[in-house]
């Protein structure tokens, strides 16, 4: 039986344990604008928005964005934070579903993001299909990935981290690994791949600011 994740009590956690520099979020608007093609005043989803650290980048942007997470305590922790900003109530929309069972007609946006949620799906397929569906044709979806491993010592424990989900995954928790997955299921279906390294930076931390960090994400593996 698949063992299931709960992200409801990090919240205030979690900016503090994948919060981008200044500066990233908007090289990140910039690019995938670049990429796609899409304007302002577009309509974007978001499933896993979190507390809203890309949400609020595109919102701010002159964007529409409906975010979307499974987790109520995340949504309220996103719309305080969206509500704090000068960005008008119409131009966010929150709602707690499954990304693998979105509450929308076909074609009703013009570009879906993601960002550090695919790996937490129960099924991943599902939810790629979602995706495709509720996006217009011509519509664009982009992953948003940080590779923030850059030394012998975080290496250390970004493997054993890769490790942990590993276990779960043979205990029948609901953690694929997405990457190799997702570029399959969209070639498959005659979409157009692009890469792009949006910013780069350098955050220093002790042993022990490190250790609590993936405490932090540890967490939602072994609830108690």
């Amino acid at each position: 039986m698949a063992t299931p994740l709960s992200f409801d009590t990090l919240g205030p956690a979690f900016d503090a344990t994948r919060g981008l520099p200044p500066g990233a979020g908007n090289a990140l608007v910039a690019a995938v604008r670049a990429m796609t093609g899409v304007e302002p005043g577009a309509r974007i989803i978001e499933p896993g928005v979190g507390t809203g650290r890309i949400a609020t980048l595109f919102v701010a942007a002159g964007y529409e964005v409906w975010g979307i997470d499974i987790s109520r305590p995340m949504l309220t922790d996103c719309r305080a934070k969206l509500r704090a900003t000068e960005c008008t109530d119409d131009s966010w929309c929150l709602v707690q579903a499954d990304v693998t069972a979105l509450p929308f007609p076909p074609d009703s946006f013009d570009l879906a993001l993601t960002a550090s949620v695919l790996y937490l799906v129960s099924d991943l397929p599902r939810a790629l299909a979602e995706l495709w569906r509720v996006l217009r044709p011509g519509g664009s979806y982009v992953a948003i990935t940080e590779a923030s491993v850059s030394n012998a010592a975080l290496s250390a424990f970004d493997a054993k981290w890769r490790e942990l989900l590993g276990e779960k995954r043979d205990q029948g928790a609901n953690i694929p690994i997405p990457d190799a997955a997702t570029t399959h299921w969209f070639t498959a279906r005659g979409a157009t791949i692009r890469e792009a390294q949006v910013a780069n930076w350098r955050r220093e931390r002790t042993i022990g600011e490190t250790l609590a960090t993936y405490a932090e994400r540890v967490r939602p593996l072994y609830p108690s």
